[in-house]
Order: structure tokens, then sequence, then C-alpha cells
């Protein structure tokens, strides 16, 4: 059986990789990087507790081999923000808006669309309030 230590990148195949990255890096503020074959950021992992970071996964975008135009995007993005509501009036202000907002016990979420239609979720953890078990 393999062994799997860990996680290391999302990769999205693009039609259109240099304005994919420079999209996910002026609306959602990834330093991308490029090589000859693709683009790629590191995006810090989001750790209960830690205000900074010891982890990392890559999110890497590369040429599609065919073309994506229709085809289901199988996979969402899902990216933790500090303010949810302060990144949804910023992207709103560049056209962005989310089709979904949707609010749970443990976190506020909104759901949008890259340009080549990669679903994303935004959230934002909310506070815990103490459970009172109360006999």
């Amino acid at each position: 059986m393999p062994n799997v230590i860990g996680m290391t990148a999302i990769i999205l195949y693009s039609q259109n990789p240099p304005e994919l990255a420079r999209w996910y890096s002026t609306y959602l503020g990834f330093r991308m990087e490029q090589t000859e074959e693709y683009f790629y950021a590191a995006i810090p992992l989001a750790e209960h507790g830690k205000a900074t970071p010891s982890a990392f996964i890559h999110l890497g975008i590369i040429p599609a081999k065919e073309n994506l135009a229709g085809v289901a995007r199988p996979v969402m993005l899902n990216f933790k923000v500090a303010d949810l509501n302060q990144t949804l009036l910023e992207l709103e202000s560049h056209g962005i808006a989310p089709a979904e907002r949707l609010q749970l016990g443990y976190g506020a979420f909104a759901y949008i669309k890259d340009p080549e239609g990669n679903p994303i979720e935004l959230w934002q953890e909310l506070k815990q309030q103490p459970t009172l078990n109360v006999l």
C-alpha cells in the first residue's frame, strides 16, 4: 500500500495560464511565480491557533492539453480568509460577486468562480461559543 506522507500541491489546468495566474494574484493576493512550463504560488496552510504559518501548499497553474470549455470542474478550492465581508467588498468592487453565501455554526462561507470556471469557497472561521451543560 502507498505511504502518502502529505499533500504538496493543487494543480489547475488552464486554457490561458498567464491570465489565470494574473487573476489569482490580482484578486486573491497570491504571489505567483513563473517557470518555463507553469505558474505557482506557495499558500500558507491555515493552522488552528497559529498566527504564523509553518506549512504551505502550492497552487500550480499549467497549460491544459485539451479544450476545457464547458468541462465540469470536479474540484473546489477552499481558501480561509480573515474577514469574509471585507474580502467580498474588495472582490465585488472588481465585479466578482459571490454566487451564494452561507453561515453555519463554525464558519461563514461565500462561493465564487475564477475566470475559467473553477469553483472557489472562501470561508471565515467563527468564534465558537462555549457550550453550557445545564442539568
